[in-house]
Parts: structure tokens; C-alpha cells; sequence
């Protein structure tokens, strides 16, 4: 079972873009403690493996090290990888 990280700023951004279909997206997200090897293979970085998860036309990425999987906004993953 994989720890599920999710970043105060996504969240933030997530609870107010989606208000009532957050909770949705947010157990989207909680499923990939349990299927850590779910998502599209983005990019890889050194040992860490950049993905995405879709919710019909938004896409979020996570950085997955081992058993460790954090969800990041599209800044924060662009400020880690550079």
C-alpha cells in the first residue's frame, strides 16, 4: 500500500474549482494508495516516475519514489523537475 501525498495548493485549487465534485477527485487520487501502478507514464526524472490520472477532460499529475506518491500542482511538478 502506497502513502497518497496531496499538496495544500492543489487541494486549495481543486475545492475551488470543483466544489461539490471535489470529494470525487479526491478519492480518484486516494485510489492510487491502494493501486500505486495506476496512470499514464509520463516522464521519469533520475528514479522518480512523473504521471497523470485523468477526470474526463482535467489530467493530474503525481511523482511516484517507491511507495511514496505525491500530487503536486502543474507549477510545483515544473519548479521539482527543473
Amino acid at each position: 500500500m502506497a502513502k497518497v501525498i496531496i499538496t495544500a495548493l492543489l487541494e486549495e485549487e481543486i475545492n475551488k474549482k470543483f466544489k461539490k465534485k471535489a470529494i470525487e477527485i479526491f478519492s480518484l487520487l486516494r485510489t492510487l494508495e491502494d493501486s500505486p501502478y495506476k496512470g499514464k507514464e509520463v516522464g521519469v526524472v533520475g528514479k522518480i516516475l512523473v504521471k497523470e490520472v485523468r477526470y474526463d477532460k482535467f489530467r493530474f499529475y503525481f511523482i511516484t519514489d517507491g511507495y511514496k506518491i505525491k500530487v503536486l500542482k502543474a507549477q510545483e511538478l515544473k519548479e521539482l523537475i527543473i
